[in-house]
This record gives C-alpha cells, structure tokens and sequence, in this order.
C-alpha cells in the first residue's frame, strides 16, 4: 500500500512538471563577471566579452567580442587585431586567428560542429558600402549573396543549414540555394540561430509593424509573442530540443526595458519568475541555450548562466522513468 502511494505521488509530481514544464522549472544563477555572454555549449562552457568561461575560470582568448562556441570548443566572434575595421576571428587549440584578411571588416557570429564558421564581410567601394553573408569552410570565405544587396549569416546546424538575413528578409541557404523564409504579415524579417532539426528563430514584423520574436518550423513562421500586452521581441537562440531563449519588452517595463525569457511547447516565460526570490538579479536578454537548457545572456549585474535546478531535473528523469514503465506495463 505504502509503494503505491509513493508511486501516485510521483505521477503526480510528474503530471504537474509535464503539464505546465516551463513554470515548473526553476534556476540557479551564476555570475560571469562584466559584458554579455553570447554562447554555450554542451560541455557548459560560456563565451562573451569576458572571453571563455569554464568551470569558474575565465580566459582571456584574444577576441574582443566572442559570439559562438561547438562543442569542440572552438570559439568563433570578431574583433580589432589589426586596429581599423572589425575583423573575423576563430580560436582553436589555443591561438587565435582572423578568419578573412581580404574585406575591408568582417564578423563571425556562428560555429557548427564540423568547424564551419558563418558571418558577413564588408567592403567600401567609393563610399557605396555592402555587406554580404559568407561561409568559411577552414580553406576558404564563401559569398553566400553574390549577386549584391546586405546579407548577413548568423547561425548554422550540423547539416550546414545556415539561417541569417538578406535585405531585411530572413532566409534559409541550403544546398547553394537561399530561400527568404517569409515575415509574421509585415516588411522585414531577420533569423538568428538555427538547430539541427531545420528549426529557425528571430524577429518579424507583424502587420501593425511591431517585431516579434518567431519560430519557423516546417515551412510554418510562428508569433511568439511578447511578454507584455503589446511591443517588442526577439529569439536568438533554439537547442536541439526546441527550447528557445531571447527577450521582449514585459508588463511594467517601458518601450526600451526587455526581459530575457524561455519559450517552450507555447508558453512564453519571463525567466525572472523562475529565478530565487533572493537572486538579486533582473535578467534583460538571454542570448544563447544548450540541449541541456543551459541559459546565457545579460542582466543587471552583467552576463548570466543559468543552469536548471537539481530538484527541476530530478522530477525530469523520475517522469521519463515512470513514463517508461508505463508504457512497458501498457505493452
């Protein structure tokens, strides 16, 4: 009698986390020092404007603002080596070096696991300036818009999906082909990550001309929505688990006051509810997620990482188990 209680109790638990996940969860914070944190991998390491971050250690790697990080640990982002113009720049085993040499600037803003780096590069011609997204295969810059206006590359999966911008339209660039992608029923359009599963995330205009944040998904774009009643919002990043992190103006904040958030399975969270009430923190923006739900991004003591609570993921594994046995007993 006693077991079976224990085991209704936790299909109750189980049901509640799986009911509602996201309100469910809860977070632990960690400080990351000054700047904003850009990325994390599944190894947990951070990087931002502090450099990388691991285990409490922070590095000093030579690029003045680290956008993304594989899971190798190769570091992707941009900088001022030279002095002048921006330029790309890639840090693996050890050293760091600027991916393009050949452009007046360029940025480097994603990494997949296969080392292929995404960005833009920029060059003036007689005061008319361009930008064009590019592919760096560890050999060689790749235009991705040969054929001219502004473009730029923001993230690419393991398959070398690449998700970014052209003229203003978020696009998908698949084998050597670029397809605009569509808007929520507004002008502009702009795609900053992508996942493995083909899954693309960034802002929108809807058709009143506010910027929302969006999932494309299928050939489906879907409105995130805000936080608040009305205003703005932005997704700039998605795990392999569909888990998507940005940020969006909230309920008592002004039109320039953002809070970062989590969306999953159509809830839209403000991540400063599932923080301790003693935190001492506001998060504004969070800019990047791993497939274990890490969090980083930039809050009101500088950049975070957020790592789910060991109760959160304890009540996790004991659902997956009982739902397991369920299935096994339904069999």
């Amino acid at each position: 009698m006693k077991s079976k209680s224990i085991l209704v109790l936790v299909i109750a638990l189980i049901a509640l986390v799986n009911v509602n996940y996201c309100i469910a969860i809860k977070y632990e914070i960690i400080s990351l020092g000054n700047g904003d944190a850009y990325g994390v991998n599944n190894k947990g390491q951070v990087v931002g404007h502090f450099g990388l971050w691991e285990n409490g250690i922070t590095t000093d790697i030579g690029i003045d603002v680290a956008e993304a990080i594989n899971n190798s640990g190769r570091v992707v982002g941009w900088g001022y080596p030279v002095g002048g113009w921006p330029r790309a720049l890639l840090y693996e085993n050890g050293q760091t070096n600027i991916i393009d040499n050949t452009h007046t600037e360029s940025k480097a803003f994603g990494i997949n696991n296969n080392g292929l780096v995404v960005g833009y590069f920029g060059d003036d011609f007689g005061g008319e300036y361009t930008h064009h997204a590019f592919l760096y295969d560890s050999a060689n810059i790749i235009d991705l818009d040969p054929l001219g206006g502004t473009s730029y590359a923001h993230g690419i999966n393991a398959s070398g999906q690449i998700a970014g911008s052209q003229n203003g339209r978020a696009f998908i660039y698949e084998d050597r082909i670029l397809t605009d992608i569509g808007t929520l029923g507004g002008q502009n359009s702009y795609g900053y990550a992508i996942n493995d599963n083909g899954q693309i995330v960034g802002r929108a205009a809807t058709e009143n001309g506010d910027l929302h944040a969006f999932l494309y998904s299928d050939g489906t774009m879907l409105d995130l929505g805000v936080l608040s009643g009305n205003g703005q919002s932005r997704a700039d990043a998605i795990n392999n688990n569909g888990q998507v992190v940005g940020y969006s103006n909230y309920i008592g904040g002004g039109s320039t006051d953002y809070h970062a958030f989590l969306w999953q399975d159509g809830l839209l969270t403000d991540l400063n509810e599932l923080l301790p009430p003693d935190s001492g923190w506001e998060l504004y923006r969070a800019f990047g997620i791993n497939d274990s739900g890490w969090i980083v991004g930039e809050g009101s003591n500088g950049a975070f990482l957020l790592t789910p609570e060991p109760t959160t993921l304890l009540l996790l594994g004991l659902g997956a188990v009982i739902l397991t046995r369920k299935r096994r007993t339904l069999d």
